[in-house]
């Protein structure tokens, strides 16, 4: 049977520190790995533009690389997650990603680098964490997803982002504070 190519979303505004360029180098040691990138997001620094549509170019037809430019509308939001099988966060450097949680909410598992908070916030059901955000790690962490993607269920990830909703994270400040007042 003809295994579908894993589909990886890496969304959201880029630049260096998000590490597009990183994944895209890492797509060069997956020979034969069945994978498909859709980068969705603007890039306002031109070099660093200029730096991932020559990386994509050299990729060439070995996969399937996708780049949405541009600001992604909320409406659209849903598509890119729901229809990606894991989305990757290959930072450099951040203290916490919105991505991370958003990825979440629509049951996405997540590759994530070992960076800031992400291990503390990234449990093993959910995906996987990078040791290092480099070319070589990433693409081991993709070999180690493709041969792991089915113990990922979206259902479980959707349960536990609902765990982080402003109703089980807020209220009870709220009543603290109202007890503390």
């Amino acid at each position: 049977s003809v295994r579908k190519a894993l589909r990886i979303l890496l969304f959201g505004v880029l630049s260096p520190y998000k590490g597009t360029d990183l994944l895209l180098q890492a797509l060069l040691r997956c020979p034969g790995m069945p994978l498909e990138v859709v980068i969705a997001g603007e890039c306002a620094q031109p070099d660093y533009a200029n730096k991932i549509a020559s990386l994509i170019d050299a990729i060439g037809e070995r996969y399937a690389v996708t780049w949405d430019r541009g600001f992604v509308p909320e409406n659209k939001v849903r598509d890119y997650f729901e229809s990606s099988d894991v989305v990757i966060l290959p930072y450099r450097h951040i203290d916490q990603s919105g991505v991370l949680f958003t990825a979440f909410r629509f049951g996405t598992p997540v590759i994530a680098t070992d960076v800031g908070a992400f291990r503390e916030h990234l449990p093993a059901f959910a995906g996987l964490i990078c040791p290092q955000p480099t070319p070589g790690a990433i693409a081991k962490c993709l070999a180690t997803f493709v041969a792991r993607r089915s113990e990922f269920e979206r259902d479980r990830i959707r349960q536990y982002a609902q765990t982080m909703g402003w109703a089980q994270t807020v209220r009870p400040l709220v009543n603290a504070y109202r007890v503390a007042a």
